[in-house]
């Protein structure tokens, strides 16, 4: 997500009840999220569907990072080298084989 302008991307609530179809092109086609203020102060932010989709993905990437380090912390953590070789394991173990649900192409013979 870009970062605010805040000339540009802080509007009074009346403000967007007015442009409401101009300002959600704005934020969709700068990707920066609107804050709009209700009262001189903020009250919501409008982002795209595609910021709100990138900042959810963001935030479970850092839920799984936490989980992580508390995992590791409480010493249920595994080697590195024991990690990669699972790693290189299961890759190999897919080699050739159609994902799951899907069949292999039949080849015309």
């Amino acid at each position: 997500m870009k970062p605010m302008i805040p000339s540009q991307d802080v509007v009074p609530l009346s403000e967007l009840r007015a442009n409401l179809a101009d300002l959600l092109k704005q934020t969709q086609q700068t990707g920066r999220p609107i804050v709009i203020t209700q009262h001189g102060r903020g009250a919501a932010v409008m982002l795209s569907a595609e910021a709100y989709e990138e900042l959810l993905e963001r935030v479970e990437l850092m839920r799984a990072v936490v989980q992580g380090q508390a995992s590791i912390a409480a010493g249920k953590g595994i080697p590195h080298k024991q990690a990669v070789a699972m790693f290189k394991a299961t890759l190999e173990g897919s080699k050739g084989k159609p994902a799951a649900g899907k069949r292999k192409p039949k080849v015309p013979a």
